[in-house]
């Protein structure tokens, strides 16, 4: 099994229609028939159920419980393939709410290059709920926050 097949198995199950999902990935047809072929095989078990007289395809109870994982799957491995490629790179993901961005973040990036730092550092300027769940999946590294609970 391999990543690629999750990825068309998810696009499948959304669009439920082989020749959109090749066009979409820019393969072949067959390409997407056998991913699904394999994945089937390595399961055991029937993941897709095709209504030739409709035309159209639905997931068996085995491809969305498939389903479920295969997005988990392909989440983590995208998130992996980030975090390396960041690391290769020495940066450092950080999120900086618009207040703290605009009203502190200026005097810190001052001495980040100074000293030629700043150009390892990428940023997520979202709010601080957004950038917390950013950290909280992973997505970044550091945050620098603003209160996220709300005061009576």
């Amino acid at each position: 099994m391999n990543v690629r097949d999750l990825e068309y198995f998810i696009k499948l199950a959304d669009i439920k229609n082989f020749s959109k999902v090749a066009a979409s990935f820019n393969v072949s047809q067959p390409t997407i028939t056998f991913a699904l072929q394999r994945l089937e095989k390595s399961f055991g078990a029937g993941l897709m159920i095709r209504h030739r007289a409709h035309g159209d395809l639905s997931l068996t109870d085995s491809g969305q419980q498939l389903l479920v994982h295969a997005k988990t799957i392909v989440d983590e491995y995208q998130l992996a393939q980030r975090e390396l490629t960041e690391k290769q790179q020495g940066r450092l993901a950080m999120g900086l709410p618009p207040i703290i961005e605009n009203t502190y973040f200026p005097q810190i990036a001052k001495r980040l290059k100074r000293v030629g730092l700043l150009n390892k550092l990428y940023t997520l300027e979202e709010g601080s709920m957004t950038t917390l769940q950013a950290l909280q999946a992973g997505n970044i590294d550091v945050a620098l926050l603003a209160t996220i609970q709300h005061h009576r």
